[in-house]
């Protein structure tokens, strides 16, 4: 399933803030979710371990997944693309990328490889990592989003609807080489 959606700068509308003394994030004043012990920044290094928890995460994702350091090194390496990660006392538990590119229609991107620990599910986890992604996309504004979602995740493809992603009619080709 493909879903797009296009995010415009918001006037006047302050940013998503994680309260680390409430634990909670804010908006406008607004309490909009709870991480304890948790928070969700953009991946710039990673040590051996947390490694092993995206390697984890991605198989989570599909048992098809080829993924190692070099493909990781390249992410943070492409500043058009930003690693978001729900981190836990040190350990990546989500994650979720949003790929900006540039074509002449406009500014998009595509948010890849989003996924929450098994784990960590049912805690709204994932919720709060895509609205920290849109809030980091309102940087490219105007942009067009896209995403793809196997149809068997249902409780994802939910959220997308809720967030403002709308179901997309096309044919989605690929091509390995």
């Amino acid at each position: 399933i493909l879903y797009t959606m296009r995010a415009f700068s918001q006037r006047g509308r302050q940013p998503w803030v994680f309260c680390m003394q409430c634990v909670h994030f804010h908006r406008d004043g607004v309490t909009t979710g709870i991480l304890l012990n948790m928070r969700i920044q953009e991946l710039e290094t990673y040590t051996q371990s947390q490694f092993e928890e995206l390697k984890q995460l991605m198989t989570e994702l599909s048992d098809r997944v080829s993924f190692s350091e070099q493909k990781l090194d390249d992410v943070l390496a492409d500043s058009n693309c930003h690693l978001y990660v729900i981190m836990d006392n040190g350990h990546i538990i989500g994650c979720a990328t949003l790929c900006v590119f540039h074509s002449p229609t406009g500014t998009k991107a595509s948010i890849e490889d989003v996924v929450v620990s098994s784990a960590y599910r049912g805690q709204h986890l994932g919720k709060q990592l895509m609205e920290h992604v849109l809030e980091a996309s309102k940087t490219f504004a105007p942009i067009e989003l896209h995403l793809t979602s196997n149809p068997k995740r249902t409780v994802a493809n939910i959220l997308y609807q809720s967030l403002g992603f709308e179901r997309k009619e096309t044919n989605c080709y690929r091509m390995m080489k």
